[in-house]
């Protein structure tokens, strides 16, 4: 007889062995999830240690993410979050930067015995097991079933989102990994709150936050999403202030602001005090209401679907947020076939997926890239709470209904497959291999991150003053820098605090006036590294090839 699905199994004791449960619930889905990576996204393994995994917009910022921490935790002995080593001498904060401090920390002894590539490399490969694993547990508490958790969670690490940003966001997709687990603790805390389970949900809070800064506000919003079902559903907006709920609602508040709140904190009061530039135009970077059900470029196949996702200035990563039919048909059935009443856990998914479409469609709903005139609660939100506005690529909230929904979805497997016939099976096969055809990605890009003789040759020299690169590409400069280890004038951030956008302003006015005296003497710069023509008179060239020279900008000493 088909077990009914309940959320009071989210305390239920296996009745296996300590090893088997660990075989069948721990080592079985991480198999299941990295032979699921290897097969996906062949034969992207077979390059693990020559190529990066990915394309190379982003990926000289998040090897140097890697490479600061490591720097300035075990050398420096300073906090990661301001370095002097980019815009050189004053430096700049990086709170408002993707710098993933938990990868950062994690990578520190994985670059002991690995070149930086391939700790990356290694950081994304296992991020797809860890990221099934998570959502595994997260569905198998609510469907009783490893047949569907297996199949949620093969839903979520691969889903559009995660398969999209992998090629270029390593701080998003690693990120993922832990907000499973943020809401599977979340909901045992408010169905049978403890002080432990607080202890957890907060701790779990604290691995997004130290991942990815952004996700805070997708795991408050879900959040208060819960409170306000069980404020509904226990019919008193205050029940937090129970007896068996006051407790552990408080030890969880005081040990999440204890921990993610610093960083929030940090971040609000920075931008507060020196504004923070470059957050992306949210009526640019939002979500089109046909965005979830159209494949779109990171589907193996999208040539099939071009003249839809093709429109799209910000390019078919960012708009990587299909939810797949196979997953909203299963959806659906978990959702007509849920036990009743109706658990939590249920109505909590699908006002997930519903406030989070909503709010990653933007200001304006878009319709096949065209804007509109209806205004979206996004609109609203950044009027009440101005801090939303640091959330500008809206369609990234899309990320949050894709697990949501993979819930459900390993719900409705099991529905499926309680009594299973000959006919039934067949079904599921077809089912299956559907979900297999429309989730299948493109292949994986691979760059080989290249280093220019000059790099070497500036490596070997003298450590002093800092550099003025006029050659390279701004993120390149981030790649360059973990070889030659020297800081930079410049240098490519996330976001740029308005004190060093002034103050670059000025470098830049010296260098177009070709003042290389103030550039040594006022900011301490030693090296110009310019194009090879046409020379520059009056200084020193230390190093020079067909097509870079590196001069020295100091004074040159008299006979």
């Amino acid at each position: 007889m088909h077990r009914p699905i309940d959320v009071r199994l989210l305390d239920a004791s296996p009745a296996q062995s300590r090893v088997d449960t660990a075989l069948r619930d721990h080592l079985l889905p991480l198999a299941v999830y990295f032979v699921a990576f290897a097969v996906l996204t062949w034969p992207a393994l077979g390059s693990f240690t020559t190529a990066l995994y990915g394309g190379y917009d982003d990926l000289p910022q998040n090897l140097w993410d890697l490479w600061w921490v490591n720097k300035a935790l075990t050398e420096t002995g300073q906090s990661p979050y301001h370095t002097t080593w980019l815009h050189y001498p004053t430096g700049t904060s990086l709170i408002g930067h993707t710098l993933s401090p938990l990868n950062g920390l994690i990578a520190i002894p994985l670059q002991r015995v690995l070149r930086l590539p391939v700790v990356y490399n290694l950081l994304l490969v296992v991020s797809f097991p860890i990221t099934g694993w998570a959502t595994y547990w997260l569905c198998r508490t609510w469907s009783a079933s490893r047949g569907g958790a297996l199949l949620g969670g093969f839903l979520f690490a691969f889903s559009a989102y995660r398969c999209g940003h992998a090629h270029n966001h390593l701080w998003l997709i690693t990120a993922l990994q832990w907000m499973p687990l943020y809401l599977l603790c979340l909901l045992r805390l408010l169905t049978q709150p403890s002080i432990p389970r607080a202890l957890f949900a907060a701790g779990a809070l604290l691995l997004v936050t130290a991942t990815e800064l952004q996700y805070v506000l997708h795991c408050g919003i879900a959040g208060a999403l819960l409170y306000g079902i069980r404020a509904w559903r226990t019919r008193s907006l205050i029940f937090a202030l129970r007896r068996p709920y006051v407790l552990p609602f408080a030890t969880f508040l005081l040990t999440s602001a204890a921990t993610s709140g610093v960083f929030v904190w940090a971040l609000m009061s920075t931008s507060a005090r020196d504004p923070l530039y470059g957050t992306q135009n949210p009526r640019v970077y939002s979500a089109d209401l046909l965005g979830p059900f159209i494949p779109g470029g990171v589907w193996r196949f999208g040539a099939w679907t071009e003249a839809y996702w093709g429109l799209f200035h910000q390019g078919w990563i960012e708009t990587s947020i299909y939810l797949g039919w196979g997953a909203i048909l299963l959806g659906i059935l978990a959702w007509r076939h849920r036990p009743r009443p109706t658990p939590t856990a249920y109505i909590w998914c699908a006002s997930i997926i519903v406030v989070f479409y909503a709010l990653s469609l933007g200001p304006v709903l878009r319709v096949w890239d065209t804007p509109t005139v209806v205004p979206m609660p996004y609109a609203l939100l950044t009027r009440i709470l101005p801090f939303f506005k640091m959330a500008g690529v809206t369609v990234r909230f899309m990320v949050l209904p894709m697990l949501a929904l993979a819930v459900l979805a390993s719900c409705g497997w099991t529905w499926l497959a309680r009594d299973l016939t000959r006919w039934r099976i067949a079904g599921l096969a077809a089912l299956l291999a559907f979900i297999l055809f429309e989730t299948f990605p493109r292949p994986m890009l691979l760059t080989s991150p290249e280093v220019p003789p000059w790099v070497q040759a500036l490596r070997r020299m003298p450590d002093s003053g800092g550099i003025v690169d006029l050659v390279t590409y701004p993120s390149d400069c981030l790649y360059h820098q973990t070889v030659h280890e020297k800081p930079f004038a410049f240098g490519y951030i996330s976001r740029e605090p308005a004190s060093v956008a002034m103050e670059k302003l000025l470098k830049e006015l010296a260098i177009r006036q070709k003042d290389y005296v103030q550039l040594h003497e006022r900011w301490k710069y030693d090296y110009l590294i310019a194009p090879a023509s046409p020379p520059i008179a009056g200084l020193e060239v230390l190093y020079e090839d067909a097509t870079v020279r590196i001069y020295s900008l100091r004074p040159r000493q008299m006979p």
